[in-house]
């Protein structure tokens, strides 16, 4: 074993609200470690250093696997860290980084002392010291996310991320050019234009997204330029609560710190315009489940989006907690096969078209809700109703006008005309099309949860890793006695 000593040094958040990264936080770990190397009378080959980057979110630290590659190659014999939660605060790291020592014959020391890995009372303290690291780092998380709930409850901006259109840096003041584009494009969308042609528009007036842009030496500098507007991003941008003077976040609004763009009036009228009318054909997808797919984990639900894996394999993981994490293919077939014989039903498809006769109601109560509105504001100048008064009725409006918007249709009932004596397997051979296949899906489907394996298990189980919520036209009897017959 080599007598040389590697130093490593990390730091998990070192950005400050500028946008600059702050390095001080590992300069203060080395001295430390240097300290330790001289007592045990080893000499330090070299420093690995990590800024500004997480153990446990899974990314990827260049220096963290160089060290590892020393270690192998016999470079280093023994590893100083401050802490052992410098090292790793993830259980499946922590295992690959014992694997590492313990087969090339390195130790591990910290303030705490050395651990030598070959010797059980080393591999104990190891383990040990890797639950005892993962426990802090998910308390951290949960102060974290307290931290920015009570953020967000004060109606404060998110700090990081690009700058939101229509503001300045700070998040708060309005970006005068900006906001004229905004209320220009609210007022050509109600009055009958479409968003495809606004689009367009803003392409060819060379109008692009926010650049994306880092404080450095007291500078803004742009890390990624805007690129062109597209249908998501501005119907994003002019439906998002932002607009209307709200804080979101995890679904719950607040009153914010900034004034509004527009008024809520304009603001619920583009919900229920944008809403209305399905989405433009997108590019072909490579994962038929993102934005079905959620994260079962008590702590998280959050969505899940779909990732290369180094060997190529197609899988989904939850960005969010970044704790669930699935191969693509096995749940893409079971959730396929379920769907097929659900909408094989003759009951079900009945169920679904059933709910295509409420469309004419929801349109009448959309037009009852604008006659509404428009007698609100009059009330309003004809000084009968106060300013506060004025303000709740109308909040009222908005949320039945979400609740209309939630019921509208979607691209996908027009699928249902399949002939016959076409199964629901036929007409998915002949559409290859990731888009309509997903639209086929989402005819039963409303979102789809996938549950956390049971520790040991190395086989896919449908029964208790996927639960699928259907849709709710879809009685829940009929789509149990479906699943029944299926299995039996």
């Amino acid at each position: 074993m080599s007598e040389d000593a590697g130093i490593y040094v990390r730091i998990s958040k070192a950005r400050r609200r500028d946008g600059t990264v702050e390095t001080l936080g590992v300069e203060r770990q080395e001295p430390p470690c240097r300290d330790l190397a001289d007592q045990l009378g080893a000499k330090v080959a070299k420093v690995y250093t990590d800024n500004d980057l997480r153990a446990w979110k899974g990314k990827e630290r260049e220096a963290y696997e160089r060290m590892l590659e020393d270690i192998r190659s016999g470079r280093i014999g023994l590893v100083i860290a401050w802490q052992p939660d410098r090292i790793t605060r993830n259980s499946k790291e922590g295992i690959r980084f014992y694997e590492t020592l313990r087969d090339s014959g390195a130790k591990l020391a910290t303030i705490q002392g050395i651990v030598d890995p070959r010797s059980s009372y080393g591999r104990s303290a190891i383990r040990q010291m890797i639950d005892r690291a993962e426990l802090e780092s998910d308390i951290k998380s949960e102060r974290l996310m307290l931290a920015y709930e009570q953020q967000a409850r004060a109606g404060q901006p998110s700090l990081g991320g690009i700058r939101p259109f229509g503001f300045e840096r700070d998040r708060i003041s309005h970006r005068r050019s900006e906001v004229k584009l905004i209320k220009e494009a609210a007022s050509r969308l109600i009055a009958g234009e479409s968003l495809s042609s606004l689009v367009k528009d803003w392409r060819s007036r060379g109008i692009t997204t926010p650049d994306q842009e880092r404080k450095v030496n007291d500078k803004w500098t742009v890390t990624r330029p805007g690129g062109p507007w597209d249908h998501r991003s501005l119907k994003r941008t002019l439906t998002g609560a932002r607009m209307v003077g709200l804080r979101d976040h995890r679904g719950d609004t607040y009153p914010a710190t900034w004034k509004p763009i527009l008024d809520r009036q304009t603001w619920v009228t583009l919900k229920v315009l944008l809403n209305s009318h399905p989405a433009p054909k997108s590019r072909a997808r490579r994962y038929l489940l993102t934005g079905l797919l959620f994260c079962g984990r008590p702590d998280c639900g959050g969505k899940l989006d779909g990732q290369t894996r180094a060997n190529g394999k197609r899988g989904y993981e939850c960005r969010h907690c970044f704790k669930l994490t699935r191969l693509a293919d096995p749940i893409e077939r079971e959730v396929r096969n379920q769907a097929f014989d659900v909408l094989a039903s003759p009951a079900v498809t009945q169920a679904i078209l059933n709910a295509r006769d409420a469309d004419k109601d929801i349109q009448r109560a959309r037009n009852q809700l604008q006659r509404d509105q428009d007698a609100l504001d009059a009330l309003l100048a004809s000084n009968v109703l106060t300013d506060r008064e004025h303000r709740k009725k109308t909040r009222q409006l908005q949320d039945r006008a979400e609740a209309i918007a939630a019921k509208l249709p979607t691209p996908g009932p027009r699928l249902l005309s399949l002939r016959g004596d076409e199964t629901p397997e036929g007409w998915w051979l002949k559409h290859k099309d990731p888009n309509e296949r997903r639209q086929l899906l989402s005819l039963a489907i409303e979102k789809i949860v996938l549950l956390p394996t049971v520790k040991g298990r190395r086989t896919f189980d449908p029964a208790t890793e996927i639960d699928i919520h259907w849709q709710p036209v879809i009685p829940t009897e009929l789509v149990a006695a479906v699943l029944r017959k299926r299995d039996t």
